[in-house]
């Protein structure tokens, strides 16, 4: 018996843009759609299945309802198929178009993501890229959740269910005052620093890497100061209220206040920490998102600890 359906690949195209960006406004202005068409699409989906796939506030952003957020990965999967067949068939093998939402580390994301936006608009103009800061938990449940198709993290505590594709590693450092007693050395054991106040930042994985790299080596240092923001932790560093222990390092060692900064290497035997470009397992990789991981492997966000 043949069974017809109302649901179109255009209604979950509206849905996944809309789940993405939190507005239908913002969903049709990236399809180059009207506000009322987006709207009407997502009603009739959700006529169609029965449910509210949205919870619908005033003035506040719309929000997936359960059954939104089981639909999601699903409808991403569909609309990327279906999106895919057109570019086999209809266009040439090296050309990309569509939309990927591509998703970064909060640190990692000021030194790479406008080198890959660069690279992505050089090489496949019609590729439209939608980039998602975050930590890497929040990051973990967007590409589970179907929200993002790539994120760009690193390879720590990550959830089950998820691939990695391993980009670069880079070598934890720690970061000193430039008037430090220590700053002017090649390199420090961390053991050198562990009774000085030490600035932690709190931002998932970094504190937990930094706790389990001092733990393996024996050390408990003393935090006195715990920040979220990269930057604000390189400041305090920069007037004197401690030392840091950071992974991704800018291009200038300088904090947000002019201040002079050392970035000195770990004489200690550890491991680097590796970045990686983390996809969902279960799904088959579209050949845009494959393009994007090999433009990232030809990036590089910072310089290595001298």
């Amino acid at each position: 018996m043949l069974v017809t359906s109302s649901l179109t690949l255009r209604q979950l195209e509206y849905f996944v843009t809309t789940a993405r960006t939190g507005s239908m406004a913002r969903a049709a202005s990236g399809l180059h759609v009207s506000a009322a068409a987006v709207s009407l699409g997502v009603r009739q989906l959700e006529r169609v299945l029965g449910c509210d796939l949205f919870l619908r506030r005033p003035q506040r952003p719309l929000t997936l309802t359960s059954a939104g957020r089981e639909l999601l990965p699903k409808a991403v999967a569909l609309v990327a198929d279906a999106e895919q067949i057109e570019q086999d068939v209809g266009q040439r093998s090296d050309v990309f178009a569509g939309s990927i939402r591509v998703g970064c580390f909060d640190t990692v994301a000021p030194m790479l993501v406008p080198q890959l936006l660069s690279a992505i608009a050089d090489r496949y103009p019609e590729l439209d890229v939608d980039v998602a800061e975050g930590r890497t938990d929040v990051l973990q449940e967007q590409l589970l959740d179907g929200v993002t198709d790539v994120a760009v993290l690193y390879g720590l505590d990550l959830l089950p269910g998820l691939r990695t594709d391993l980009l670069w590693e880079v070598n934890p450092y720690v970061v000193l005052p430039a008037d430090h007693r220590l700053a002017r050395r090649p390199s420090i054991h961390l053991s050198e620093l562990v009774e000085e106040p030490m600035i932690m930042l709190d931002a998932p994985p970094s504190r937990m890497h930094g706790l389990t790299l001092l733990g393996s080596l024996g050390l408990e240092p003393t935090i006195t100061r715990v920040t979220h923001n990269f930057e604000t932790l390189r400041s305090l560093v920069g007037r004197g209220y401690g030392w840091g222990l950071l992974v991704q390092r800018p291009m200038v060692d300088q904090s947000y206040e002019g201040l002079h900064l050392c970035a000195v290497a770990i004489a200690d035997p550890i491991e680097p920490a590796p970045i990686v470009a983390a996809t969902v397992a279960r799904s088959t990789l579209s050949r845009r998102t494959a393009a994007v991981i090999d433009l990232l492997h030809e990036l590089s966000p910072s310089p290595e600890v001298a």
